[in-house]
Protein backbone atom coordinates (compact mmCIF):
# COMPACT_ATOMS: atom_id res chain seq x y z
CA UNK A 1 0.00 0.00 0.00
CA UNK A 2 1.53 3.39 -0.95
CA UNK A 3 2.27 5.97 1.73
CA UNK A 4 -0.56 8.42 2.45
CA UNK A 5 0.37 11.96 3.53
CA UNK A 6 -2.84 12.19 5.54
CA UNK A 7 -2.82 8.91 7.48
CA UNK A 8 0.95 9.00 8.10
CA UNK A 9 0.56 11.93 10.52
CA UNK A 10 -2.97 13.29 10.85
CA UNK A 11 -2.08 15.97 13.41
CA UNK A 12 0.65 17.44 11.24
CA UNK A 13 -1.55 17.29 8.13
CA UNK A 14 -4.38 19.14 9.95
CA UNK A 15 -1.94 21.88 10.98
CA UNK A 16 -0.75 22.21 7.36
CA UNK A 17 -4.33 22.48 6.14
CA UNK A 18 -5.11 25.35 8.53
CA UNK A 19 -1.92 27.16 7.52
CA UNK A 20 -2.82 26.86 3.81
CA UNK A 21 -6.16 28.51 4.59
CA UNK A 22 -4.43 31.31 6.50
CA UNK A 23 -2.07 31.83 3.53
CA UNK A 24 -5.24 32.22 1.36
CA UNK A 25 -4.10 29.45 -0.96
CA UNK A 26 -6.94 27.09 -0.04
CA UNK A 27 -10.47 28.50 0.46
CA UNK A 28 -12.23 27.66 3.69
CA UNK A 29 -15.05 25.67 2.08
CA UNK A 30 -12.57 23.29 0.39
CA UNK A 31 -10.47 22.73 3.51
CA UNK A 32 -12.53 19.82 4.93
CA UNK A 33 -12.18 17.93 1.61
CA UNK A 34 -8.40 18.21 1.25
CA UNK A 35 -7.73 15.01 3.22
CA UNK A 36 -10.24 12.98 1.15
CA UNK A 37 -8.74 14.32 -2.06
CA UNK A 38 -5.09 13.42 -1.36
CA UNK A 39 -5.77 10.14 0.53
CA UNK A 40 -5.00 6.93 -1.42
CA UNK A 41 -5.55 4.28 1.26
CA UNK A 42 -9.16 4.74 2.34
CA UNK A 43 -11.64 1.90 1.79
CA UNK A 44 -14.07 3.82 -0.37
CA UNK A 45 -11.41 5.07 -2.79
CA UNK A 46 -12.63 5.19 -6.37
CA UNK A 47 -11.48 2.44 -8.70
CA UNK A 48 -8.95 3.47 -11.32
CA UNK A 49 -5.27 3.68 -12.23
CA UNK A 50 -3.31 5.09 -9.28
CA UNK A 51 0.07 4.95 -10.93
CA UNK A 52 2.53 7.71 -10.02
CA UNK A 53 2.59 8.87 -13.63
CA UNK A 54 -1.24 9.10 -13.89
CA UNK A 55 -1.12 12.78 -12.88
CA UNK A 56 0.88 14.94 -15.26
CA UNK A 57 2.78 17.76 -13.59
CA UNK A 58 5.27 19.78 -15.60
CA UNK A 59 8.50 21.22 -14.32
CA UNK A 60 7.17 24.72 -14.84
CA UNK A 61 4.32 24.04 -12.44
CA UNK A 62 6.69 22.60 -9.84
CA UNK A 63 8.94 25.67 -10.20
CA UNK A 64 5.89 27.92 -9.70
CA UNK A 65 5.05 26.24 -6.40
CA UNK A 66 8.73 26.37 -5.37
CA UNK A 67 8.91 30.12 -6.04
CA UNK A 68 5.73 30.71 -4.05
CA UNK A 69 7.04 28.72 -1.06
CA UNK A 70 10.17 30.92 -0.95
CA UNK A 71 8.11 34.08 -0.52
CA UNK A 72 8.39 35.95 2.84
CA UNK A 73 4.80 35.18 3.85
CA UNK A 74 5.74 31.49 4.33
CA UNK A 75 8.35 32.37 6.98
CA UNK A 76 5.57 32.72 9.58
CA UNK A 77 4.67 29.04 9.09
CA UNK A 78 8.00 27.14 9.13
CA UNK A 79 6.44 23.70 9.75
CA UNK A 80 4.16 24.03 6.71
CA UNK A 81 7.02 25.39 4.60
CA UNK A 82 9.20 22.35 5.40
CA UNK A 83 6.28 19.98 4.72
CA UNK A 84 5.58 21.48 1.26
CA UNK A 85 9.32 21.58 0.44
CA UNK A 86 9.55 17.86 1.27
CA UNK A 87 6.57 17.14 -1.02
CA UNK A 88 8.25 19.11 -3.84
CA UNK A 89 11.46 17.06 -3.54
CA UNK A 90 9.80 13.61 -3.24
CA UNK A 91 6.48 13.97 -5.13
CA UNK A 92 7.48 11.30 -7.69
CA UNK A 93 7.70 8.61 -4.97
CA UNK A 94 4.00 8.36 -4.14
CA UNK A 95 0.56 9.08 -5.55
CA UNK A 96 -0.64 10.86 -2.41
CA UNK A 97 2.20 13.42 -2.55
CA UNK A 98 1.66 13.84 -6.26
CA UNK A 99 -2.04 14.57 -5.63
CA UNK A 100 -1.19 17.15 -2.96
CA UNK A 101 1.26 18.86 -5.32
CA UNK A 102 -1.40 18.87 -8.04
CA UNK A 103 -3.85 20.53 -5.61
CA UNK A 104 -1.29 23.26 -4.80
CA UNK A 105 -0.55 23.87 -8.47
CA UNK A 106 -4.21 24.29 -9.37
CA UNK A 107 -4.96 26.33 -6.25
CA UNK A 108 -2.35 28.92 -7.26
CA UNK A 109 -4.30 29.28 -10.54
CA UNK A 110 -7.66 29.47 -8.66
CA UNK A 111 -8.75 26.15 -10.15
CA UNK A 112 -10.53 23.91 -7.60
CA UNK A 113 -12.23 21.40 -9.90
CA UNK A 114 -10.14 18.63 -8.37
CA UNK A 115 -12.34 18.86 -5.26
CA UNK A 116 -15.57 18.32 -7.24
CA UNK A 117 -15.75 14.49 -6.74
CA UNK A 118 -15.28 14.98 -3.00
CA UNK A 119 -17.73 17.88 -2.50
CA UNK A 120 -20.58 16.68 -0.30
CA UNK A 121 -21.13 19.82 1.66
CA UNK A 122 -24.67 20.60 2.89
CA UNK A 123 -26.01 24.13 2.42
CA UNK A 124 -25.47 26.24 5.49
CA UNK A 125 -28.72 27.38 7.07
CA UNK A 126 -28.50 30.94 8.21
CA UNK A 127 -30.04 31.67 11.57
CA UNK A 128 -32.82 34.20 11.60
CA UNK A 129 -31.95 36.97 14.02
CA UNK A 130 -34.85 38.97 15.40
CA UNK A 131 -34.26 42.68 15.46
CA UNK A 132 -34.73 44.28 18.88
CA UNK A 133 -37.10 47.30 19.22
CA UNK A 134 -34.19 49.63 19.98
CA UNK A 135 -32.40 48.46 16.84
CA UNK A 136 -35.55 49.04 14.79
CA UNK A 137 -35.74 52.67 15.91
CA UNK A 138 -32.04 53.09 15.14
CA UNK A 139 -32.51 51.65 11.63
CA UNK A 140 -35.49 53.93 10.99
CA UNK A 141 -33.57 57.04 12.12
CA UNK A 142 -30.59 56.08 9.99
CA UNK A 143 -32.80 55.48 6.95
CA UNK A 144 -34.55 58.83 7.44
CA UNK A 145 -31.19 60.63 7.42
CA UNK A 146 -30.26 58.97 4.11
CA UNK A 147 -33.56 60.07 2.49
CA UNK A 148 -33.60 63.53 0.94
CA UNK A 149 -37.36 63.80 0.31
CA UNK A 150 -40.04 64.05 2.98
CA UNK A 151 -43.69 64.53 2.02
CA UNK A 152 -47.26 63.73 3.10
CA UNK A 153 -49.46 61.37 1.08
CA UNK A 154 -53.26 61.19 1.48
CA UNK A 155 -54.72 57.70 1.01
CA UNK A 156 -58.43 57.09 0.10
CA UNK A 157 -59.05 55.13 3.30
CA UNK A 158 -61.12 55.90 6.39
CA UNK A 159 -58.88 56.33 9.43
CA UNK A 160 -60.65 53.62 11.41
CA UNK A 161 -59.70 51.05 8.76
CA UNK A 162 -55.99 51.97 8.69
CA UNK A 163 -55.04 48.85 10.66
CA UNK A 164 -56.29 46.74 7.75
CA UNK A 165 -53.28 47.93 5.72
CA UNK A 166 -50.98 45.57 7.64
CA UNK A 167 -51.78 42.41 5.58
CA UNK A 168 -50.90 44.27 2.36
CA UNK A 169 -48.01 46.50 3.51
CA UNK A 170 -46.68 44.66 6.57
CA UNK A 171 -46.68 45.75 10.17
CA UNK A 172 -45.47 49.32 10.34
CA UNK A 173 -45.16 49.39 6.51
CA UNK A 174 -42.13 47.07 6.78
CA UNK A 175 -42.69 45.43 3.37
CA UNK A 176 -42.98 48.81 1.65
CA UNK A 177 -39.84 50.03 3.43
CA UNK A 178 -37.84 47.00 2.24
CA UNK A 179 -39.18 47.11 -1.29
CA UNK A 180 -38.58 50.83 -1.96
CA UNK A 181 -35.84 51.57 0.64
CA UNK A 182 -37.96 54.22 2.34
CA UNK A 183 -39.78 55.03 5.59
CA UNK A 184 -43.58 55.31 5.85
CA UNK A 185 -45.41 56.33 9.03
CA UNK A 186 -48.97 57.31 9.98
CA UNK A 187 -49.81 60.92 10.80
CA UNK A 188 -52.26 60.36 13.66
CA UNK A 189 -53.30 63.99 14.27
CA UNK A 190 -54.26 64.80 10.68
CA UNK A 191 -55.95 61.41 10.25
CA UNK A 192 -58.05 62.09 13.37
CA UNK A 193 -59.12 65.43 11.89
CA UNK A 194 -60.34 63.64 8.76
CA UNK A 195 -62.21 61.08 10.92
CA UNK A 196 -63.96 63.84 12.91
CA UNK A 197 -65.19 65.35 9.65
CA UNK A 198 -66.35 61.93 8.38
CA UNK A 199 -63.93 61.94 5.43
CA UNK A 200 -62.42 58.78 3.95
CA UNK A 201 -58.83 60.01 4.12
CA UNK A 202 -55.71 58.76 5.88
CA UNK A 203 -52.53 60.82 6.09
CA UNK A 204 -49.12 59.12 5.95
CA UNK A 205 -45.63 60.64 5.91
CA UNK A 206 -43.09 59.25 3.42
CA UNK A 207 -39.29 59.58 3.47
CA UNK A 208 -37.65 58.53 0.17
CA UNK A 209 -34.60 59.23 -1.99
CA UNK A 210 -36.08 60.26 -5.36
CA UNK A 211 -39.26 61.53 -6.98
CA UNK A 212 -39.58 58.32 -9.04
CA UNK A 213 -39.63 56.14 -5.93
CA UNK A 214 -42.11 58.56 -4.32
CA UNK A 215 -44.51 58.06 -7.23
CA UNK A 216 -44.19 54.27 -7.01
CA UNK A 217 -44.73 54.32 -3.24
CA UNK A 218 -47.82 56.53 -3.55
CA UNK A 219 -49.26 54.32 -6.28
CA UNK A 220 -48.62 51.14 -4.26
CA UNK A 221 -50.18 52.50 -1.06
CA UNK A 222 -53.16 54.03 -2.89
CA UNK A 223 -53.99 50.75 -4.63
CA UNK A 224 -53.88 48.83 -1.32
CA UNK A 225 -56.01 51.47 0.44
CA UNK A 226 -58.64 51.53 -2.34
CA UNK A 227 -58.97 47.75 -2.24
CA UNK A 228 -59.44 47.69 1.54
CA UNK A 229 -61.90 50.60 1.52
CA UNK A 230 -64.00 49.00 -1.23
CA UNK A 231 -64.27 45.75 0.72
CA UNK A 232 -65.14 47.56 3.95
CA UNK A 233 -67.73 49.77 2.23
CA UNK A 234 -69.37 46.69 0.71
CA UNK A 235 -69.75 45.09 4.16
CA UNK A 236 -71.15 48.31 5.66
CA UNK A 237 -73.62 48.60 2.80
CA UNK A 238 -74.92 45.09 3.43
CA UNK A 239 -75.36 45.82 7.13
CA UNK A 240 -77.11 49.10 6.31
CA UNK A 241 -79.58 47.32 4.05
CA UNK A 242 -80.37 44.80 6.76
CA UNK A 243 -80.98 47.58 9.29
CA UNK A 244 -83.24 49.46 6.86
CA UNK A 245 -85.24 46.31 6.14
CA UNK A 246 -85.66 45.62 9.87
CA UNK A 247 -86.74 49.23 10.42
CA UNK A 248 -89.36 48.96 7.69
CA UNK A 249 -90.74 45.75 9.19
CA UNK A 250 -90.92 47.37 12.62
CA UNK A 251 -92.66 50.40 11.14
CA UNK A 252 -95.26 48.25 9.39
CA UNK A 253 -95.88 46.35 12.62
CA UNK A 254 -96.54 49.60 14.51
CA UNK A 255 -98.97 50.71 11.82
CA UNK A 256 -100.87 47.44 12.11
CA UNK A 257 -101.09 47.82 15.87
CA UNK A 258 -103.30 50.95 15.74
CA UNK A 259 -106.60 50.60 17.70
CA UNK A 260 -108.76 51.30 14.64
CA UNK A 261 -107.31 48.51 12.52
CA UNK A 262 -106.63 45.56 14.76
CA UNK A 263 -106.73 44.59 18.37
CA UNK A 264 -103.65 44.03 20.47
CA UNK A 265 -104.23 40.31 20.25
CA UNK A 266 -104.19 40.32 16.45
CA UNK A 267 -101.07 42.44 16.48
CA UNK A 268 -99.28 39.81 18.55
CA UNK A 269 -100.38 37.11 16.13
CA UNK A 270 -99.09 39.04 13.09
CA UNK A 271 -95.82 39.68 14.84
CA UNK A 272 -95.52 35.98 15.56
CA UNK A 273 -96.00 35.16 11.88
CA UNK A 274 -93.35 37.67 10.81
CA UNK A 275 -90.76 36.46 13.28
CA UNK A 276 -91.37 32.80 12.49
CA UNK A 277 -90.30 33.35 8.86
CA UNK A 278 -86.76 34.21 9.93
CA UNK A 279 -86.66 31.89 12.94
CA UNK A 280 -84.10 29.38 11.66
CA UNK A 281 -81.68 32.06 10.48
CA UNK A 282 -81.66 34.14 13.65
CA UNK A 283 -81.91 31.50 16.36
CA UNK A 284 -80.39 28.37 14.83
CA UNK A 285 -77.36 29.99 13.20
CA UNK A 286 -74.93 29.09 16.03
CA UNK A 287 -73.26 25.69 16.07
CA UNK A 288 -74.54 24.93 19.56
CA UNK A 289 -78.11 25.19 18.29
CA UNK A 290 -77.68 23.07 15.16
CA UNK A 291 -78.77 19.86 16.83
CA UNK A 292 -82.04 21.55 17.84
CA UNK A 293 -82.69 22.93 14.35
CA UNK A 294 -86.03 21.72 13.05
CA UNK A 295 -86.98 21.36 9.41
CA UNK A 296 -89.63 19.68 7.29
CA UNK A 297 -91.86 17.18 9.08
CA UNK A 298 -89.92 17.55 12.32
CA UNK A 299 -91.21 21.08 12.95
CA UNK A 300 -93.65 21.44 15.82
CA UNK A 301 -95.41 24.19 17.74
CA UNK A 302 -94.20 24.23 21.37
CA UNK A 303 -97.62 25.48 22.55
CA UNK A 304 -99.44 22.38 21.32
CA UNK A 305 -100.72 20.51 24.38
CA UNK A 306 -100.42 23.60 26.61
CA UNK A 307 -103.11 25.69 28.26
CA UNK A 308 -103.90 29.25 29.33
CA UNK A 309 -102.60 30.20 32.76
CA UNK A 310 -105.70 32.34 33.47
CA UNK A 311 -108.76 30.44 32.21
CA UNK A 312 -107.15 26.96 31.87
CA UNK A 313 -108.33 26.66 28.26
CA UNK A 314 -106.50 24.01 26.21
CA UNK A 315 -104.38 25.51 23.43
CA UNK A 316 -105.78 25.11 19.93
CA UNK A 317 -104.33 27.80 17.63
CA UNK A 318 -103.00 31.33 17.81
CA UNK A 319 -105.04 32.40 14.78
CA UNK A 320 -108.44 32.38 16.47
CA UNK A 321 -110.26 35.68 16.08
CA UNK A 322 -112.65 37.14 18.68
CA UNK A 323 -111.62 34.70 21.41
CA UNK A 324 -111.78 36.44 24.82
CA UNK A 325 -110.21 35.03 27.97
CA UNK A 326 -112.74 35.14 30.87
CA UNK A 327 -111.40 34.13 34.25
CA UNK A 328 -111.16 34.87 37.98
CA UNK A 329 -108.04 36.82 38.80
CA UNK A 330 -108.17 35.97 42.50
CA UNK A 331 -108.06 32.70 44.45
CA UNK A 332 -110.51 30.37 46.27
CA UNK A 333 -110.54 30.43 50.06
CA UNK A 334 -112.72 28.75 52.73
CA UNK A 335 -114.97 30.91 54.90
CA UNK A 336 -115.20 29.26 58.32
CA UNK A 337 -118.19 31.29 59.53
CA UNK A 338 -120.40 30.72 56.51
CA UNK A 339 -118.88 27.29 55.75
CA UNK A 340 -118.50 27.66 51.99
CA UNK A 341 -115.80 28.39 49.41
CA UNK A 342 -115.61 31.75 47.65
CA UNK A 343 -113.42 33.67 45.20
CA UNK A 344 -111.32 36.46 46.68
CA UNK A 345 -111.72 38.68 43.63
CA UNK A 346 -115.52 38.84 43.35
CA UNK A 347 -116.86 36.95 46.42
CA UNK A 348 -118.55 34.42 44.15
CA UNK A 349 -119.37 31.31 46.17
CA UNK A 350 -118.47 27.92 44.71
CA UNK A 351 -118.60 24.28 45.75
CA UNK A 352 -115.18 23.28 44.40
CA UNK A 353 -111.50 23.83 45.16
CA UNK A 354 -109.98 23.27 41.69
CA UNK A 355 -111.86 25.17 38.97
CA UNK A 356 -112.03 24.19 35.28
CA UNK A 357 -112.16 26.18 32.07
CA UNK A 358 -115.96 25.79 31.87
CA UNK A 359 -116.43 27.24 35.32
CA UNK A 360 -114.04 30.12 34.56
CA UNK A 361 -115.83 30.97 31.32
CA UNK A 362 -119.29 30.96 33.00
CA UNK A 363 -118.60 32.86 36.21
CA UNK A 364 -115.39 34.71 35.42
CA UNK A 365 -115.23 38.33 36.56
CA UNK A 366 -112.29 39.49 34.40
CA UNK A 367 -111.75 39.57 30.64
CA UNK A 368 -108.40 39.77 28.86
CA UNK A 369 -105.93 37.93 26.61
CA UNK A 370 -104.92 34.33 26.91
CA UNK A 371 -101.55 33.68 28.52
CA UNK A 372 -100.41 30.45 26.94
CA UNK A 373 -98.11 28.08 28.74
CA UNK A 374 -95.95 25.69 26.60
CA UNK A 375 -96.45 22.00 26.98
CA UNK A 376 -94.12 20.18 29.36
CA UNK A 377 -92.45 18.25 26.51
CA UNK A 378 -91.55 21.50 24.74
CA UNK A 379 -89.54 22.68 27.77
CA UNK A 380 -87.39 19.55 27.97
CA UNK A 381 -83.89 19.31 26.49
CA UNK A 382 -81.29 22.02 26.22
CA UNK A 383 -81.66 25.06 28.52
CA UNK A 384 -80.64 27.39 25.70
CA UNK A 385 -83.83 26.37 23.83
CA UNK A 386 -85.96 27.25 26.87
CA UNK A 387 -84.23 30.59 27.14
CA UNK A 388 -85.04 31.30 23.52
CA UNK A 389 -88.75 30.60 23.96
CA UNK A 390 -88.83 32.67 27.13
CA UNK A 391 -87.36 35.58 25.20
CA UNK A 392 -89.88 35.12 22.38
CA UNK A 393 -92.84 35.05 24.78
CA UNK A 394 -91.43 38.01 26.71
CA UNK A 395 -91.06 40.05 23.50
CA UNK A 396 -94.76 39.66 22.74
CA UNK A 397 -95.75 41.60 25.85
CA UNK A 398 -96.40 45.36 25.43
Amino acid sequence: MPDCVYHTDKVKFESVRKDLQKLQILPKKYGPRLAMTVCTCRKNVKKGNYDVHSLEITRGEVAKVYDDVNLPKWDAYPQTKDFVSNVLSTYYTGLSKRKLLCVLVKALDNDFNIFAPEMRLKPIKKKEHKTSPSAVHYIIRKRKKSCSIKTDVILPLFGGNSKSLEPATGKGFCEVSRKFDCVVQFDGEKTKMFMDKGQQKTMVTVWCKSQESLGEISQYLTAAAMKIQAETSRKHEQEHRKRVAAREIKKSIHLKSSPGDQTAYQFEMDRKDIMSLDFEKKVMKDDKHKRYQLCGKDRFDPLVGGHCLNCLKTYDSLKENGDVCRYHKGFIFYCAEERYYTWSCCSYSVQYLKPTHAEHSVSGCTEGQHVWRPHLKASRGDKSENKHWNQVLRSYKH
